[in-house]
């Protein structure tokens, strides 16, 4: 009980200190059967969104390959791949990586890009 009431406490610290820092939705994806969530970037002013068409996927499978590979790689904070949609929605720091480099490794996974829709800002809590 002592354990749970410490993390209790400490979940309403982090809670308190993430206040002024407006958080996007975390990503949840399938491995293997199971759901992985992972946690929230953390958005700030300079970041960006770009949704950028996707075509070759055959399923949910190639989404995930892909979000995947996007999100470990410096510069991005977030991808949404979607079969259905045939779409990747990228949130990224432009100062550490460009809308090119993003096609680029969408394409290294071997998948199709479509033209880049407008670059915007990510929205903030």
């Amino acid at each position: 009980m002592k354990v749970m009431k410490k993390l209790m406490g400490l979940a309403v610290i982090a809670l308190a200190s993430l206040s002024m820092t407006a958080m996007a939705a975390p990503s949840v994806t399938a491995c293997g059967g199971q759901r992985v969530v992972k946690p929230a970037p953390t958005v700030t002013q300079t970041m960006q969104v770009v949704a950028i068409p996707v075509s070759g996927m055959t399923c949910e499978g190639c989404a995930n390959q892909i979000a995947n590979a996007l999100e470990n790689i410096d510069g991005i904070a977030q991808a949404t791949v979607v079969h259905a949609d045939k779409s990747a929605r990228v949130m990224f720091e432009p100062g550490k990586i460009s809308v090119d480099d993003i096609i680029t490794a969408i394409k290294k996974t071997g998948y199709k890009t479509g033209e880049p829709g407008k670059v915007a800002p990510a929205r903030q809590a």
